[in-house]
């Protein structure tokens, strides 16, 4: 037993004492990262994926097993449960609510929200995730990611630029998703509204709802409508069999018996009953009894993957290829597309959010002869006014942006990254003193304000607003990429000229 439950125990009187393996980890962890690389896999975090740690003793006990001593320490008297009772109550997440419900014999909603939530409507300080799940999404930054908690600790761990959606009951679910999105499934904890799903039959009015006339659409059409569909990960230990069934269908709106629907994670063997595995076999998910060695094994690749695909050699690149994170199957192109004739190009794809991140954007920038930004939609509006980038810079005390990588870091705090390294780029520009330093490409087809993307208003947004660096963009030379006409692109290029300035 966990000391945490320990403590739980000398709260209650136990009226019966009873007593209470290795999978190929390498091959589960080459088909996450090999879906991770395709951005074609979409994490869903189940609620035992969370803990609490004691601010003071560094203590670490799991989410539910902390909301229930929270409960339990509430109420007068001692309950009266055996042994078995009470680890189900602490081990079976939302079905242990429902049975702690039953034994308490009231509605506990505020309790449990009280326990959690402070009188601002701030999570309590040691609430968080498990260190190997935080480690994973903090390094592998998914596009989206799928909850069943109705807290906002993902988008604390993760940091400002991960936004939530929560469901709602009766509501048909359909507003457009913003980029880096947490989507909480199960709705949000709100005081006084017991309809976030703290148990199971909480959780079954949601389901309801979603199998109603009021489908969870947007997170439906991201994932199963998309040109490429998208794969879950299932990260949980004892996810019941009937939520794991149910949370399926609402998500991929469709038939979830196909090949490929994902992945199913588990910590531990023994929790899961045979139909639970049966179903996991009839559609080909993927268990496994070392999810955190698994979890570590995909950051580690991750982030090798990042070095190998800006190797040191000399030094030196040809390019520096700058996207916004949505375009980043579009920029796997264009890179392909210039490394197939030797050029030597510097891109990040993960977007590894640490302590380095900034240190490898400037080393990058500085050490490439062409800064060739990847412009779209997406690219633009990621950018801010000549006003709104001043009144950035000078919450940090500066006048301009240099090559310091702890200022870029604290500067993304209040502007995108795409906004920084424009910032950088003109700092290296005006260092080199080059007239010839950026190559702006087009993406083909491309629509901002929903309005075709020409080279006309790309030089007017960095000669009237500033939203991009003069330097960079006025009265240089831009080059439209399309990928179903690349030959164009190609033609446009002198690739000796660009190699020759290595």
């Amino acid at each position: 037993m966990s000391l945490p439950i320990d403590r739980i125990r000398k709260k209650i009187s136990i009226v019966e004492d009873i007593q209470d393996e290795e999978q190929n980890i390498d091959d589960v962890v080459s088909r996450i990262k090999r879906l991770h690389g395709r951005h074609t896999l979409v994490p869903v975090i189940c609620e035992d994926m969370y803990e609490y740690e004691d601010p003071e003793t560094g203590e670490r006990q799991s989410f539910h097993s902390y909301l229930v001593e929270k409960v339990i320490s509430k109420i007068k008297g001692k309950l009266e449960m055996t042994e078995s009772d009470l680890c189900d109550i602490v081990n079976e997440g939302y079905y242990g609510m429902s049975l702690l419900e039953a034994k308490i014999g009231k509605d506990i909603y505020e309790d449990l929200f009280n326990a959690a939530v402070d009188e601002n409507d701030n999570i309590y300080p040691g609430i968080c995730l498990k260190r190997e799940v935080a480690d994973f999404l903090k390094t592998c930054r998914f596009p989206l990611i799928v909850t069943t908690s109705c807290f906002p600790v993902i988008e604390k761990a993760l940091g400002h630029d991960y936004h939530s959606y929560w469901s709602e009951l009766e509501s048909k679910n359909d507003s457009p998703l913003p980029s880096k999105c947490v989507y909480h499934i199960f709705g949000a904890a709100k005081p006084g509204n017991s309809n976030w799903g703290y148990n199971d039959k909480q959780i079954l009015r949601f389901l309801r709802s979603a199998y109603s006339d009021y489908p969870l659409k947007n997170l439906t059409s991201l994932i199963e409508n998309n040109a490429t569909s998208q794969t879950l990960m299932i990260l949980g230990n004892d996810t019941p069999d009937w939520l794991f069934r149910f949370i399926l269908t609402p998500i991929y709106g469709g038939d979830v018996y196909d090949d490929g629907k994902g992945y199913y994670l588990s910590e531990g063997e023994g929790k899961e009953t045979q139909s639970l595995d049966q179903f996991l076999n009839d559609i080909k998910f993927e268990k496994d009894s070392q999810m955190m060695t698994v979890l570590q094994k995909v950051v580690s690749k991750v982030e090798d993957n990042v070095r190998n695909l800006n190797p040191e050699e000399d030094g030196k690149y040809d390019f520096f290829v700058a996207h916004a994170s949505e375009d980043v199957a579009l920029a796997r192109i264009l890179v392909g597309r210039l490394r197939s004739y030797g050029l030597k190009v510097w891109v990040d794809y993960e977007n590894i959010s640490d302590g380095k991140y900034w240190q490898r954007i400037i080393d990058g920038i500085r050490h490439s002869s062409y800064f060739m930004p990847l412009v779209t939609g997406n690219y633009i509006m990621k950018t801010v006014s000549a006003k709104e980038q001043k009144e950035a810079l000078e919450k940090l005390g500066l006048s301009r942006l240099t090559l310091d990588h702890v200022k870029s870091r604290e500067l993304n705090e209040f502007l995108d990254g795409v906004q920084v390294e424009l910032l950088l780029a003109q700092c290296v520009h005006d260092i080199s003193g080059s007239d010839a330093y950026s190559i702006p490409v087009l993406a083909a087809g491309a629509e901002v304000f929903d309005e075709p993307l020409t080279t006309s208003r790309v030089e007017n947004w960095s000669r009237d607003s500033r939203r991009l660096p003069k330097e960079l963009f006025w009265g240089i030379q831009m080059h439209t990429f399309d990928v179903d006409a690349p030959e164009s692109f190609d033609a446009e290029l002198d690739w000796d000229k660009y190699r020759s300035n290595l």
